[in-house]
């Protein structure tokens, strides 16, 4: 809006800011103090450097809330309804549609942060255990990470004899819903690796202090803007992509990882996996994509997959996550309670109280 008072804007300033809003820039900032950030320094025609069309339509929904109440207040006449909004299309650029995996550097550098070893940083005055836990499930699971993030301490369980996560949906009209994309359930063996860090022991320590959410300490769910939880691409995975992927305190982004508009977050470990597994070789043969597919949740592509096939068994998907590299980084760290607890101390435990205090889900 060019920095105009409410009451001041037309009906044009009203479609201009609507227009210009389209066409915002990914990882722009702004500032009013000393000086206005100047509107063309926020504005792209670049489809690559845009910011994706979701951010898009809820950036709008936001200016019509706000076009609303100015109305209410009688700051403006101008209805939402007099100015032309058009819907925001679908963009699929080559990095909202591909994304970008993790080179083994930055698996490197990922595992060897602040996170896992070295100094606590001081400018951190919490810690919660999804910090350490999300990007090793991300890393040996390929989930997205929503899945992730509203994962019950209940998806733990033992199928076929082996540990193994249950990426499973709630019915769509239950409160703070688990989504899957695809919505269909699978079940994905925890690898060694994560057990050998003393995962199950984790999970085992929400079980007893009957919390509901694995990784519930530090995260909030997000509701749809819309109301439908069936659809709801939000989730709990919006403070866990915040802490991760958000310029300028951002854990990637403080590690030299990720920068704006470079294809990779949190979510670049589905790419990492996916990739690993698609170049694994066993006696020369590769793993069958099948397999890659039923662990990393993409829906079948055929009417016999989908119907017919009775899918990967457990042991096949373990066999096939056995390929996934252990960078020296994570062969290094000892344990969630060496690696983490023990480091963060105080700040994780009060922060686990507090959140649990103020967000309080139990079983």
């Amino acid at each position: 809006t060019q920095h105009k008072p409410v009451i001041q804007l037309s009906k044009l300033d009203w479609q201009t800011a609507y227009d210009a809003a389209r066409r915002t820039k990914s990882g722009a900032t702004a500032s009013i103090s000393p000086a206005p950030t100047p509107l063309q320094e926020l504005l792209t025609d670049n489809p690559e450097q845009m910011t994706g069309h979701e951010r898009v339509s809820a950036l709008i929904a936001s200016m019509k809330q706000i076009q609303n109440h100015a109305r209410y207040l009688d700051l403006t006449s101008i209805r939402v309804d007099d100015v032309i909004i058009k819907p925001v299309q679908k963009r699929e650029t080559e990095r909202s549609r591909d994304g970008v995996p993790f080179s083994s550097d930055d698996i490197e550098a990922i595992f060897s942060g602040y996170i896992y070893i070295g100094a606590v940083p001081s400018d951190r005055t919490k810690a919660y255990p999804f910090w350490f836990w999300m990007p090793l499930v991300g890393y040996y699971t390929g989930a997205r990470t929503n899945e992730i993030a509203q994962l019950d301490v209940a998806d733990i369980r033992e199928i076929e004899g082996y540990p193994c996560f249950d990426f499973c949906a709630d019915e769509p009209k239950t409160p703070e819903a688990k989504r899957i994309k695809t919505g269909e359930a699978r079940q994905v063996p925890i690898h060694p690796c994560l057990i050998d860090l003393g995962f199950l022991e984790f999970v085992d320590s929400q079980r007893q202090a009957k919390q509901k959410k694995l990784f519930g300490d530090g995260l909030t769910y997000l509701p749809p803007r819309d109301g439908n939880t069936e659809h709801n691409k939000e989730g709990w995975a919006k403070t866990a992509g915040k802490f991760f992927n958000e310029k300028p305190k951002g854990y990637l982004v403080t590690i030299g990882v990720h920068t704006p508009n470079d294809g990779k977050s949190i979510y670049s470990f589905r790419h990492t996996l996916e990739t690993n597994l698609r170049n694994a070789r066993r006696d020369g043969k590769p793993v069958d994509q099948s397999i890659i597919d039923a662990i990393t949740g993409h829906a079948p592509d055929t009417t016999a997959s989908k119907y017919y096939d009775a899918g990967a068994t457990i042991q096949q998907k373990l066999d096939a996550l056995m390929h996934q590299p252990i960078s020296a980084a994570i062969e290094r760290l000892v344990s969630y309670k060496v690696n983490f607890e023990d480091r963060f101390g105080d700040t994780l435990t009060k922060s686990v109280a507090a959140h649990r205090n103020k967000h309080r889900r139990i079983v």
